[in-house]
């Protein structure tokens, strides 16, 4: 059965358009601060190796942390990647023990060779930084030891978990 076609009537009209507003574009910029220090680890050891063995040596108190995940879309499964936390107390100030590689990537690539980074909550005054990096060296597993200038990084925001 068909339907009658309706007739337009001429008197009666609906605007669709009641009221518009115009549409605003607001851009939000965030430019986080980078206050740490960050020294970079090369070892062959395991990540809960290495953290054991510089417990022992340095007399620090690190423990396992949650484990960093980071997205990203050149891989169906997230990039997930060890942490092992200090947190502050009277002698030392707050760090953590993040490994750089994982199945399907690296945390920072552009030091591939380094395996892990130690990151310490606030910047380091050069003495400060010279005497941890020579304890690390002390530690006999560890290879290599260096600082690494955070401003450099072009992958620095994956530090800011």
């Amino acid at each position: 059965m068909r339907q009658p076609k309706l007739q337009k009537n001429p008197y009666l009209s609906v605007k669709k358009k009641l009221f518009s507003v115009d549409k605003k574009n607001v851009k939000l910029t965030f430019n986080p601060e980078y206050d740490f220090s960050l020294i970079g680890i090369s070892s062959h050891e395991k990540d809960y190796r290495l953290v054991y063995l510089i417990n022992t040596a340095m007399s620090f108190r690190f423990v396992k942390g949650n484990d960093l995940e980071i997205s990203n879309p050149k891989f169906s499964e997230p990039q997930v990647f060890s942490v092992f936390e200090y947190p502050a107390d009277a002698a030392h100030r707050s760090m953590r023990f993040v490994s750089n590689r994982c199945e399907n990537g690296y945390l920072i690539e552009e030091y591939k060779n380094m395996d892990f980074f130690l990151q310490t909550n606030g910047i380091l005054s050069e003495n400060e930084l010279n005497n941890l990096m020579s304890s690390l060296k002390k530690v006999n597993t560890v290879l290599t030891v260096f600082s690494i200038e955070v401003e450099s990084l072009k992958s620095k925001q994956k530090l800011i978990f």
